[in-house]
């Protein structure tokens, strides 16, 4: 019976440099070619570079199993990641994620949608709640200090005044599109997002904002880093790439675009409401 199995490394390395560097001599097998990256081995007799290779390899694996049996425990939020709209709603029958990105105007469409017409028609109803998914994406860098401020504001003022922070920071997308930020720091943008949300009594005062913005330490980054990687993480492991994309229930739906109207968004949601739960 032959055996068969395969080692294949990521950077181009020649199977002649693999050997040296396990044995400490060379071998005369494999030239400098691509196909020379993937070593491989048939029966149990071969030259002692394969025989070190797996010590080498059986021994990193002992290492990284102990090291992940010792390490600490995982990184979780306090809180949901995404913030909810009408606050404790423990379990409702229809929850409605809508995963935005402030600098997008697709995003702006559909939140305003939903902030003046959709969210105040099932304030008074239970059964439904409505949570913001933040999706900053990289191609637009300014929109990562727009979502720290928005986040900033929650650890200020709340879910609440999270909302409120999102409504002041879409009314006023445009102040800081590409073309706007340009040539500003990253310092300036964090002060115009700070007396944004003071002008919009989001915050009693824009230091609130640029106190938890404006404060690093090395790499680590400032007050809302972490807040920010969860929130990338929760919309990664969702799968959500565009914006704005909207989950009911936890499951995409499709149809939904930034386009819809408040009927076609009560038509979705009541269709739900109205349908048995055994389903």
């Amino acid at each position: 019976m032959r055996l068969s199995c395969q080692v294949t490394s990521t950077a181009y390395l020649t199977l002649p440099s693999l050997s040296k560097a396990i044995v400490g001599r060379p071998a005369v097998t494999a030239a400098a070619t691509p196909r020379a990256c993937t070593g491989r081995y048939y029966g149990f007799a071969h030259t002692r570079a394969w025989t070190s290779a797996h010590k080498l390899l059986s021994k990193s694996l002992r290492i990284d199993i102990r090291m992940a049996a010792t390490s600490t425990a995982t990184p979780l939020p306090k809180r949901p990641v995404t913030v909810p709209f009408y606050g404790e709603r423990p379990y409702p029958q229809v929850l409605v994620e809508v995963f935005l990105d402030y600098n997008c105007p697709y995003s702006k469409k559909a939140f305003l949608t939903l902030w003046q017409e959709v969210l105040p028609h099932y304030r008074a109803d239970s059964r439904v709640q409505f949570a913001f998914g933040l999706v900053p994406q990289p191609w637009h860098a300014q929109t990562c200090y727009m979502h720290e401020a928005a986040l900033a504001a929650r650890q200020v003022s709340g879910d609440a005044g999270f909302w409120k922070a999102s409504a002041a920071l879409f009314a006023q997308q445009e102040d800081w599109v590409d073309e706007k930020v340009l040539d500003k720091t990253r310092r300036q943008v964090y002060e115009e997002l700070a007396q944004c949300l003071a002008k919009a009594g989001v915050v009693s005062s824009a230091s609130l904002i640029t106190e938890r913005l404006l404060t690093a330490s090395g790499n680590s980054g400032n007050a809302v880093g972490a807040d920010v990687k969860f929130a990338c993480r929760y919309h990664r492991v969702r799968g959500v790439h565009v914006t704005p994309t909207v989950h009911i229930n936890g499951i995409p739906e499709l149809n939904a675009s930034s386009s819809w109207t408040v009927q076609e968004w009560k038509e979705r949601i009541d269709s739900l409401l109205s349908s048995e739960l055994s389903q």
